[in-house]
């Protein structure tokens, strides 16, 4: 395949992604894989046939490889940063988005002359910036993805205007999120609850008291560390079940029967019954 016809063939792909309505994790583990893959069609294609002249070198690390590599910038970027704020309350969102958002600007304003001469369209330094053999002793000096680190694929110019472009981009979406904060944060609410309903509890609400309480003394969620309160609490929610179960008055009852563990008993039979 050619260049033109990968970076096509990228762009009709990452079309149909969008095109899903995926929720972000899926979107970035699919568009990350999408920019690996084609991106290594073009380091073998280069590999292979290298360039005609130094002017069609230039075009595509100037315009054609940032297409992607500014995809992949971003969805690593922004899995980091979404990864991150899940875990965190209300509060601390709003000091992480700043954070970001900070981040974003110093690395703008620190790259300003790079981003002065792409912007402008100017030409003058081109065989500078984006040929490989100019910018090869500057690899060293910058982190860049494992994947675009080779010295006959890489130019640090062409990585840096891909990491401009990821980070404007990532630094639009943020504001759009500290602007419409409280927006932002009851849409996300509302899917994670329409997804959890489509799960719906079929046992006994004591069934579901002794299930929480194994999971607990078991130490299998966070090593023990997370209080029994908060596992039962989410996983009321996973599962659809009324989160007000009086569950120490439940775990009473549980150690005064005959069989303690009658549903986990139940799991133990069924399971064995099933793998025979």
């Amino acid at each position: 395949m050619k260049i033109t016809e990968i970076i096509e063939d990228f762009e009709n792909s990452k079309r149909l992604i969008l095109s899903e309505n995926l929720s972000f994790d899926d979107l970035s583990e699919q568009m990350i894989d999408l920019c690996k893959s084609k991106l290594n069609l073009l380091r073998k294609h280069i590999l292979i046939s290298d360039f005609d002249d130094p002017q069609r070198e230039i075009n595509f690390y100037k315009h054609e490889k940032p297409i992607l590599v500014s995809e992949l910038y971003f969805y690593c970027n922004m899995s980091d940063f979404y990864l991150r704020f899940h875990k965190i309350g209300k509060k601390s969102k709003k000091k992480l988005i700043r954070k970001y958002l900070i981040k974003c600007e110093d690395f703008i304003c620190k790259n300003l002359e790079i981003v002065k001469y792409y912007e402008g369209g100017s030409d003058l330094m081109d065989e500078v910036y984006f040929t490989r053999k100019s910018s090869s002793e500057l690899v060293s000096k910058r982190e860049v993805i494992n994947i675009l680190v080779n010295e006959d694929f890489n130019c640090y110019y062409s990585n840096l205007i891909s990491e401009i472009k990821a980070v404007t981009r990532m630094h639009m979406e943020l504001s759009d999120i500290q602007n419409n904060f409280e927006e932002f944060i009851l849409n996300n609410q509302g899917s994670k609850i329409n997804e959890i309903e489509k799960l719906e509890w079929s046992g006994s609400k004591t069934d579901f008291i002794e299930l929480v309480y194994a999971l607990y003394f078991s130490k299998s969620i966070n090593n023990g560390k997370t209080p029994i309160i908060k596992i039962q609490r989410i996983l009321s929610q996973v599962i659809n079940i009324d989160s007000e179960i009086d569950i120490y008055n439940t775990f009473k009852e549980i150690k005064n029967r005959k069989q303690t563990t009658k549903y986990i008993d139940k799991l133990k039979d069924d399971f064995e019954f099933e793998t025979k």
